[in-house]
């Protein structure tokens, strides 16, 4: 298994003796990631966790800038990286075995490196933020009053959804469970004549929060964009917040807007 120098985390410290309270930040010499060998590969370098017969490599996780008034230092900036594999930006490093343990240590620049197959599997907020936005999340159900889907001019229509506010999902990331807890916390319905938004949950009449009044006859569609929230857990660990909201689309729903006739009748007593 791969060998940790140190401690790589925000316990690290700096040469002065001050703590690094940053996570991951660490200086040179201090918690140096060990690797078998770093190989080139397209888009950047991958550390492989293989020997190497002549040279010994290692990673150090570098401070952008220091800060030794403080005890601390910045993070170096992200490398791009798919959700599912962890890039870090590190120094590269290697000496001649042969050298011996004072051998010096060569540098061969700082790089954006894939060490996903060295470091343990760690499911990251990105991953679940993937996860969570690739989730079967409902739709949407539509309900309208009048509910023949016919409505007259200058009367209104009611919008509203039953649509139950929370749902729960259980995913795999890296062979780990995350449970996936998510509630609606937008309603926007889109009302298909050009007026803004309708927003809200709605309810049935005599509620009128989401009373719409068409203006115009014709054929309308309807639809409902619900914002998506969520909580989440790794293995039955503690609860974290979502990055990001999502959203899902419901289908549309036709709806006519008709004016009403006048019609004479027979008068009678």
């Amino acid at each position: 298994m791969l060998a940790l120098m140190g401690v790589q985390t925000s316990h690290a410290e700096h040469e002065s003796g001050h703590p690094c309270p940053i996570a991951g930040c660490v200086r040179a010499g201090d918690g140096a990631l060990l690797v078998g060998d770093v190989q080139d590969a397209p888009g950047g370098k991958i550390a492989l966790n293989e020997p190497d017969p002549t040279h010994e490599w290692r990673l150090v996780n570098t401070c952008l800038t220091e800060d030794d008034p403080l005890g601390g230092c910045t993070r170096q900036p992200p490398c791009p990286a798919p959700p599912d594999r962890t890039v870090g930006r590190f120094l590269v490093q290697n000496r001649l075995i042969a050298g011996g343990p004072n051998a010096p240590w060569v540098s061969d620049g700082v790089h954006c490196v894939d060490i996903t197959e060295i470091e343990p599997a760690v499911v990251t907020p990105a991953m679940v933020q993937a996860e969570f936005e690739r989730l079967p999340l409902p739709l949407g159900e539509i309900s309208l009053q009048p509910s023949d889907g016919v409505v007259l001019v200058n009367v209104g229509a009611i919008f509203y959804t039953t649509q139950a506010e929370t749902v729960s999902y259980d995913v795999d990331i890296l062979g780990q469970t995350v449970r996936i807890d998510a509630f609606i916390t937008g309603y926007a319905w889109h009302v298909g004549d050009g007026s803004p938004d309708v927003h809200g949950r709605g309810a049935p009449y005599p509620d009128k929060s989401t009373l719409h009044v068409y203006t115009a006859p014709g054929g309308v569609q309807v639809s409902l964009t619900l914002t998506w929230d969520a909580t989440y857990t790794v293995d039955g660990g503690p609860e974290q917040q979502m990055p990001d909201t999502t959203t899902t689309d419901s289908p549309p729903v036709s709806l006519t807007v008709v004016e009403a006739e006048s019609i004479l009748v027979d008068s009678f007593d």
